[in-house]
């Protein structure tokens, strides 16, 4: 009996272990900096990224779900922004400015397993609203 329990005790140690410690992922990020035609950051200004998500191997012909993805995003004083964690798969980034339409700034792939992707997008004529 007293073996018993030294195995239950070792085992409990063991199994408090491994849910102690968690098992927490790396974050995959999508950087982005954006410029105007004359080089100057677009600053706060609203950015959309929409596209199509990579199935998982689980739901491989969608059957579970919805694969759209879409993202509302400002950059800051310096053109930049970031995105955590999107899936894997095909998007694109547009400009979306009032009173007009929106642009496509970058069209990306993200492969499954990326880290970091980085994204620089130079002359970008920004739409005026001219109502």
């Amino acid at each position: 009996m007293r073996q018993l329990l030294v195995v239950l005790a070792i085992l409990a140690v063991l199994l408090a272990g491994n849910l102690w410690t968690g098992h927490a992922q790396e974050l995959k990020l999508v950087n982005a900096n954006l410029f105007d035609k004359n080089g100057a950051p677009l600053a706060n200004q609203s950015i959309v990224i929409e596209g199509t998500k990579t199935p998982r191997w689980s739901n491989a012909w969608g059957f579970f779900g919805d694969n759209n993805l879409k993202l509302n995003a400002i950059t800051d004083k310096k053109g930049y922004v970031q995105m955590v964690d999107m899936p894997p798969g095909r998007y694109t980034m547009k400009l979306v400015v009032s009173g007009a339409e929106p642009r496509k700034l970058e069209t990306f792939d993200l492969t499954p397993g990326y880290k970091i992707k980085n994204i620089t997008v130079t002359n970008v004529a920004v739409p005026t609203d001219e109502k």
